[in-house]
């Protein structure tokens, strides 16, 4: 028999390929637990939002897709809908690909609050449904945490969601150290 040298990050990739293949997103969800313990649902930790202002400020850049697909509608009766027939409870939402960030710091410091407010009002309006992570305008770092700020402390936003570069940045370069 051939032996056969397969590295870690192979190995990784073959496995999260596997995953990907033979599990839908439930594989991000969590059980909800009640006051009692009892178990009321999943929380499903990826779940994506697409507002308005977040599409239509796109277009008028001329984005209009996200991966070779036009950007779906989304409003969250039909997300709670999917959710319910999937047995969610919560789900945490955050922006889509492809962000907000094209080069221009002021558009992004906008579209963020816009989208970080809508959040705000999407979980106000459906309490226990939706918890949500602030995007932020990196890799403007100073208007990046003033936004952290104002999300979590103002909004009462659950956290912030991070991609994994920004400008061609990644986030383990010293230029997001601060």
């Amino acid at each position: 028999m051939k032996q056969v040298t397969v590295t870690r990050r192979e190995f990784l990739r073959q496995i999260v390929a596997a995953g990907a293949m033979c599990c839908s997103d439930l594989v991000f969800a969590n059980l909800v637990q009640a006051g009692d313990g009892q178990e009321k649902g999943m929380l499903d930790v990826h779940h994506h939002i697409l507002p308005a202002v977040y599409t239509s400020s796109l277009a008028k850049i001329g984005i209009t897709s996200t991966n070779g697909a036009p950007f779906p509608s989304w409003s969250a009766q039909e997300s709670i809908d999917a959710m319910d027939r999937s047995g969610i409870q919560r789900a945490m939402t955050s922006i889509s690909a492809p962000g907000i960030y094209f080069g221009d710091v002021e558009f992004s410091k906008r579209l963020a609050r816009q989208c970080n407010e809508y959040s705000a009002n999407v979980i106000a309006k459906y309490p226990g449904r939706f918890g949500g992570f602030a995007v932020l305008p990196l890799p403007d770092i100073e208007s990046s945490l003033l936004e952290i700020a104002y999300a979590l402390d103002t909004l009462d936003l659950d956290g912030v969601v991070l991609l994994s570069n920004y400008g061609g940045r990644y986030l383990g370069s010293p230029h997001f150290d601060e």
